[in-house]
């Protein structure tokens, strides 16, 4: 499943410039403020830093899945040829620059086949484990289903050794590594 995400940000002008009201300002304010954090953040992905501040503004966190890991990231850049906005324009384009500089490793978020048969064998096994419950219940042996819950339970412990295939109490990673060679 593939993820487009189109985000508008727009509002890096000067406030003194568009002359607005203090609720304009207020707003210009906010979106000054997400821009930065945006910044922020696009510029700890171009130097490949350890620490990438994602949860510095809901915008940013937002958009986590988009700008780094596995995304290919495209920034458009509208820009104005007037000498009245050439700062705001060069401000752009320097933005712009940043962007450029993040290097992503674009891969196919593909589920292996190991993984899949896994949780192929995992729901067939519940399946099963209801039916023979039901079974139990209709077979007037209701009395005997503790037993019998104790009795999977036994054979779940039994079979937690790496390699057996079983689902019942694995240790930590047990299964994951084995389909991780």
């Amino acid at each position: 499943m593939g993820k487009l995400s189109f985000v508008d940000l727009a509002g890096s002008e000067r406030g003194g410039k568009t002359g607005t009201d203090k609720e304009g300002a207020a707003e210009g304010r906010a979106i000054n403020q997400s821009l930065s954090a945006l910044g922020n953040v696009i510029s700890a992905l171009s130097k490949g830093l350890d620490h990438i501040p994602y949860r510095d503004h809901p915008l940013t966190l937002l958009m986590k899945d988009s700008l780094g890991g596995t995304a290919k990231t495209l920034m458009f850049v509208n820009v104005s040829p007037s000498n009245y906005n050439e700062s705001e324009s060069k401000n752009s384009m320097d933005y712009a620059t940043r962007v450029k500089k993040i290097k992503n490793k674009i891969q196919k978020n593909v589920e292996s086949n190991a993984a899949s048969n896994l949780k192929k064998l995992v729901q067939d096994q519940d399946v099963l484990i209801a039916k023979l419950k039901e079974i139990v219940q209709k077979s007037n042996l209701a009395s005997e289903l503790g037993a019998l819950e104790a009795m999977l339970a036994l054979v779940g412990a039994v079979n937690t050794e790496p390699g057996s295939g079983a689902r019942g109490g694995a240790g930590e990673g047990e299964l994951d590594d084995e389909y991780d060679k």
